[in-house]
């Protein structure tokens, strides 16, 4: 194992907040030989999704950058380096006030890897779980990390708790032109309100999702 790959690797012990059993380790598992590698598959999936976190919070202020200050609806550049990871289909909706929004929530989100795990409270917050999963399909790509077979399915169903969003993805992901406001504005308008019974950071959550959590 290469020095940069060590270094990599060192960065598993910072995911403290999802347990090792969620991560692919068998509690039941009494063969010491297979705990131990089970154990060092669940250490490089957490070496990896901290590092992806990190890189995809990073993705999100450059994307920010690329958008207009003085106009929030106007953006300066057409694709970005995380955006693109988003259902494309919704690009015209990916304005400045959009990426400020997903940065809170994904700061959010990501530090329950250090802290203690639980499932995202929007919409937005599950696409962004699909944006870290692909990320970390590029880090066990790029330093050969022995991952388990199974440990994409591992990540849908312990982190989304199954949920699924490829119809926002459409049925050709190659398909990358915008559709009209009007037709996508009940797919997209609920990506930032909350779950039955959750809560989202203020910046995050409209005031109108709040007035309707509010006793008559």
């Amino acid at each position: 194992m290469g020095e940069t790959t060590t270094t990599f690797m060192h960065t598993a012990r910072r995911v403290s907040g999802i347990p090792p059993e969620l991560l692919g380790v068998d509690p039941m598992e009494r063969d010491p030989t297979a705990r131990a590698v089970q154990q060092q598959q669940a250490d490089a999936l957490s070496a990896a999704l901290w590092v992806a976190s990190y890189y995809v919070t990073d993705g999100l202020f450059e994307d920010l950058a690329g958008r207009s200050t003085a106009d929030p609806e106007v953006w300066l550049t057409t694709d970005g380096t995380i955006l693109p990871f988003l259902p494309r289909r919704f690009a015209h909706e990916y304005d400045y006030r959009f990426v400020q929004k997903l940065i809170v929530a994904a700061a959010d989100l990501f530090a329950r890897l250090t802290r203690e795990w639980s499932p995202p409270d929007c919409v937005a917050q599950e696409l962004l779980i699909r944006v870290l999963v692909d990320h970390v399909q590029f880090y066990k790509d790029t330093y050969g990390l022995d991952l388990a077979d199974d440990w994409r399915s591992t990540l849908a169903r312990e982190l989304l708790a199954g949920a699924d969003h490829d119809h926002l993805y459409g049925p050709n992901e190659s398909d990358t032109g915008p559709v009209r406001r009007g037709e996508a504005s009940a797919e997209f308008d609920n990506w930032f309100e909350p779950f039955d019974g959750k809560r989202l950071p203020p910046y995050v959550e409209s005031l109108e999702s709040l007035e309707r959590g509010q006793p008559d």
